[in-house]
């Protein structure tokens, strides 16, 4: 099946896929579906390790107490911003060169990419490889006293899902450290390759209910509030600030206060004038995200008083990529195409869809890093920069151009891939209350 004829328009009811921005640009959402065959494709982690043991992204207000874009502080101390943000990241197609310049898989072929880019950038997002113990992680994950929800991998191309922890003598070392399955608190089968982690949206088959998933957030499982919480864009100075955002974050860290109110419903006070001086700038960045100006304290309301807004938060619309094991045992893949915070699917929406295809998965990238390669011709060993505008080699575009990415997962094979090999799904999608 070609992959252009793959894809299943998003069966989502309008207000949970996209925002009025979202609709005036006519941006649609639809789902692709991959099932990869583990006794022919292997599964290779590739990473920028020397980005091991970073600040990842800090969010929030500067030490002045002012609303700043996102920053990273690198091995220098200097802190980068906006586009800086991604200094010495490599591209999707040097991940591929780096792994293809290894002479004992030179004859391999890489079958697709599938993205991993979250990891060393946000907490909770950790990489194991079992070869040297060594452990990707930010440097102030609180790794001795979480679990994670991981994709294991096996010498076989097997993959599971499992929740790992992790032990070492120095929990300052990079390498040296033991996975162990924090349910039966066994180390994990010799046969392991590597894990990598990712927010669970599908348990047993079953979608996540509203408590597990306000639960994860709380605890910190989403470092990215952006993709909990729908925060109204409004233009400053050549960039745009998310109304209300500094208030859910303490010295970089989640307020947890305040997203405990927020995911009750409870209006959370913002100083609007800290972002500009017009009150109808930030009428329009609220109308553009959905939200409607009423004192009724419903969910999507807002009123104005004076410098300050009363907001009653919606749910963040996004793209989103998950991976995971289906109903029929094997390792697939599920793609929402949208539009970051305006086009795609609610966290809770997404594990619903989700549930319809997957026994357990895990949701590992957001936004502009949500991208799909494949490689279609079987002379090529690796997919080439040059196919990037070909739709049938980049079946899905980032929404953001964004194709510098920290961690990938090639697919490799040790022969030329067949049909059976890359599988598209088309499975029919059911939703509560919808049939």
């Amino acid at each position: 099946m070609l992959i252009s004829t793959a894809f299943v328009p998003n069966p989502l009811p309008d207000e949970q896929k996209t925002t009025p921005a979202g609709r005036r640009r006519g941006i649609n959402s639809h789902i692709l579906c991959i099932r990869y065959n583990q006794n022919a494709i292997k599964p290779v982690l590739s990473v920028q390790k020397e980005f091991n043991l970073g600040s990842g992204i800090i969010r929030g207000c500067s030490a002045g107490e002012r609303l700043s874009l996102d920053r990273i502080i690198d091995s220098r101390g200097k802190q980068l911003f906006g586009a800086d943000l991604r200094t010495g990241t490599i591209s999707v197609w040097e991940h591929q060169v780096r792994y293809l310049l290894n002479k004992q898989i030179s004859k391999n072929q890489i079958a697709s990419v599938i993205t991993n880019g979250n990891l060393t950038q946000n907490s909770y997002f950790i990489a194991w490889f079992k070869q040297d113990g060594l452990l990707i992680r930010l440097k102030d994950e609180p790794i001795v006293t979480r679990s994670y929800d991981c994709i294991v991998i096996d010498e076989y191309n097997q993959a599971t899902i499992e929740k790992i922890s992790f032990k070492n003598q120095d929990i300052q070392a990079e390498a040296g450290w033991q996975a162990i399955n924090a349910i039966t608190n066994n180390p994990l089968e010799p046969s392991v390759r590597f894990v990598f982690s990712g927010q669970r949206v599908v348990k047993n088959g079953q979608p996540i209910s509203h408590q597990e998933l306000s639960a994860q957030i709380i605890s910190g499982c989403y470092a990215d509030l952006r993709h909990v919480f729908r925060f109204a864009a409004v233009p400053s100075i050549g960039y745009w600030l998310d109304l209300g955002l500094g208030q859910f974050y303490e010295r970089g860290k989640i307020n947890i206060d305040t997203v405990i109110k927020a995911l009750r419903h409870e209006p959370i006070n913002i100083q609007w004038r800290d972002l500009c001086n017009d009150a109808n700038v930030i009428k329009k960045a609220l109308t553009d995200k959905g939200y409607q100006e009423s004192k009724s304290g419903n969910p999507g309301t807002y009123y104005l008083s004076g410098s300050s807004v009363n907001i009653v938060f919606l749910q963040a619309i996004y793209c989103h990529s998950i991976l995971g094991i289906d109903k029929q045992g094997e390792l697939c893949s599920m793609y929402i195409t949208g539009w970051s915070n305006n086009v795609g699917t609610t966290l809770q929406s997404l594990s619903q869809l989700a549930a319809n295809l997957f026994q357990e998965a895990i949701l590992v990238n957001n936004g502009g890093d949500v991208f799909q390669l494949i490689n279609y011709d079987q002379k090529e060993q690796m997919i080439p920069y040059s196919k990037l505008q070909d739709p049938h080699w980049t079946v899905i575009k980032s929404c953001e151009q964004r194709y510098y990415i920290r961690s990938v997962l090639l697919m490799t094979s040790d022969h030329a891939v067949n049909e059976g090999d890359i599988q598209v799904l088309q499975p029919n999608f059911i939703l509560p209350n919808q049939g």
